[in-house]
């Protein structure tokens, strides 16, 4: 079996995150995978998990959430983290507005 993380590239492309948000993000994602309700894992799981710091987790996990791309939901005293992608919500208008760049692959080109 292998694992692999998935970032939507709304996410990937958005130039207001860090690579460590990205990361955390796609982290989030994975962990989400074999469970609907979403992503339970502790801070300290996920900076373990990449060698990062507990407040950079705390940080990212902030900024994501800011930007609406995960929701944080607290039920019976457990955290639930859940990404846009799990709610099949990825209606966003801010989408629009990043401001991103195209490469064209194949060219090797910036457009």
């Amino acid at each position: 079996m292998n694992n692999f993380i998935v970032i939507d590239s709304s996410v990937y492309l958005d130039l207001r995150l860090s690579s460590t948000d990205i990361l955390i993000y796609g982290l989030i994602v994975a962990l989400s995978r074999n469970n609907k309700r979403g992503c339970f894992a502790k801070n300290s799981a996920l900076a373990k998990n990449r060698n990062l710091s507990i407040r950079q987790v705390q940080f990212s996990l902030k900024k994501l959430k800011s930007l609406n791309y995960i929701t944080i939901e607290y039920i019976n005293n457990k955290r639930i983290i859940r990404t846009f992608i799990d709610d099949k919500v990825f209606e966003r208008d801010k989408i629009n507005q990043l401001e991103v760049f195209h490469y064209d692959w194949l060219n090797d080109e910036e457009e």
